[in-house]
């Protein structure tokens, strides 16, 4: 068996014993360390008006207007700090680890990605990335032999 990536290719295979592991990196967009230096700037400036609209709303001074802007401050300041987390974070690369009697997938975390919405399909997959969920699957030899491969409209599954 030929466990050699095509040429140029990003994924590697590290054998750790018997039992390789098919490593896949996630695309890496520098881009995301500008915008989390932005967001760092940002987050300061939002400090600052969280500061001055609690000060205001503790001395009683505050009207209605007031009280709800500075809820809405605090969400969009909870996202920004969420964004800004997910920017810093390193990757974790999506993995394939053959094993003698199974095969375990890890799905990973990718990097952030800021920019246009239009390459989304719906609202859910721009919510889904936003907050990706890492998925794990363990196959045993019993499960591997009921895989199937089947056509779809967008290719093989």
């Amino acid at each position: 068996m030929n466990l050699n990536p095509p040429a140029g290719s990003k994924i590697s295979i590290v054998g750790d014993g018997a039992d390789p592991a098919i490593i896949i990196p996630a695309a890496n967009n520098p881009m995301r360390y500008f915008s989390g230096l932005f967001l760092l700037f940002w987050l300061g400036g939002w400090a600052l008006g969280f500061k001055s609209a609690a000060s205001q709303i503790l001395s009683g001074n505050a009207n209605a207007f007031i009280i709800f802007w500075l809820g809405a401050w605090t969400v969009g300041g909870i996202f920004a700090a969420y964004a800004l987390y997910r920017s810093f974070r390193p990757a974790v690369p999506e993995s394939l680890y053959l094993k003698r009697n199974s095969v375990t997938y890890d799905s990973g975390i990718p990097p952030v990605q800021f920019g246009s919405s239009s390459h989304y399909k719906s609202p859910r997959d721009a919510w889904n990335s936003t907050f990706p969920k890492r998925v794990r699957v363990d196959l045993d030899r019993r499960q591997l032999q009921s895989l199937r491969l089947r056509e779809t409209g967008s290719g093989n599954r």
